[in-house]
């Protein structure tokens, strides 16, 4: 891989409203919230906001991201973008709206470490016009996006593909594979076109299995030849698929005192097997890495920290 990623990462940036309880409440219920604590989410910034930490440590790699945002008027995107730029994240490929209200997750997270997310966006999605505007005005090495806004993301992707064939440059692609195919239909044709595949327990469970290995060997029809895929089962770690190699791996999560927050942890766990591929780790030492980053990520409330606490693995 290069000597310094270059990282962009393609989704929507969040204002996450995270009401913790002790247990779920039943429909038509009333439950008191212990604490409630507003932050900067969104599945794409959560990862770059790792990614960052970990380059920062070892004075390589760049982090930027393509979405878009609310007007730089709004009280509330004032606050994401901070936040985005404390961690030296770059935004100038980003949309920019007159909207004055961010997309908002609301996250109702129990003392078990499970959460339930309800999320509102009125902010247009990326399309393959914007990305190809901004695209080549820098030298990205690895190329990420969420799965979802099915139609422009396949274009995007389709669109990679051909430019690292007509101009024989190596582009790194990864998509997240998160919701059913019941809930975000079209998300499966998106399986074979990236270099990368990373896969939910949920959409896993999904296709019928209860197992992550098994679940990989089943998308080897599915995905390119050379693709690397994974899987992350929560609490029992996460396992990888290299099917050129035969190779199949599972890794246990690292062992918590205790588990804080699990939101973002499979966000986080996408920012360690981005890192350690794009530092030439091999695959069994990249699924550690990101196994134990993911489980670091629990034990606490925010992503802070991350990449002191891995300084000795990077």
């Amino acid at each position: 891989m290069a000597l310094h990623p270059r990282i962009l990462a393609i989704g929507s940036v969040y204002l996450d409203i995270i009401l913790e309880v002790p247990y779920y409440p039943e429909e038509d219920s009333k439950l008191r919230s212990e604490h409630v604590e507003k932050r900067r989410g969104g599945n794409s910034p959560n990862t770059l906001v790792v990614l960052s930490q970990l380059f920062q440590k070892n004075g390589q790699g760049s982090c930027h991201f393509m979405g878009s945002i609310a007007s730089l008027e709004s009280k509330d995107n004032k606050v994401l973008l901070a936040d985005l730029k404390e961690y030296s994240i770059d935004l100038d490929c980003c949309l920019k709206t007159d909207k004055e209200d961010p997309p908002t997750s609301y996250i109702v997270a129990t003392t078990k470490g499970t959460r339930t997310i309800i999320n509102h966006n009125p902010l247009p999605d990326v399309d393959l016009l914007h990305f190809k505007n901004n695209y080549p005005n820098h030298d990205f090495t690895w190329v990420h996006v969420e799965g979802r806004n099915i139609e422009a993301v396949s274009e995007i992707l389709d669109y990679l593909i051909e430019e690292s064939v007509q101009n024989k440059k190596a582009i790194t692609t990864s998509i997240e594979i998160e919701r059913p195919e019941s809930l975000r239909p079209g998300i499966t044709q998106l399986q074979d076109k990236a270099d990368v595949v990373f896969y939910s327990k949920i959409f896993a469970q999904s296709c019928g299995f209860e197992e992550p290995q098994a679940f990989l060997k089943s998308r080897k029809e599915f995905c390119k030849p050379s693709v690397i895929a994974f899987c992350t089962w929560g609490s029992k770690g996460a396992a990888a698929y290299q099917p050129s190699r035969d190779l199949l791996l599972q890794e246990e999560a690292y062992p918590l005192a205790q588990v804080v927050s699990s939101v973002g942890a499979g966000d986080t766990f996408n920012a360690g097997v981005i890192y350690a591929l794009s530092m030439d780790f091999s695959l069994q030492d990249t699924l550690k890495f990101a196994c134990k980053l993911a489980s670091l990520k629990c034990g606490r409330s925010d992503f802070s920290g991350l990449g002191q606490d891995m300084s000795e693995d990077l």
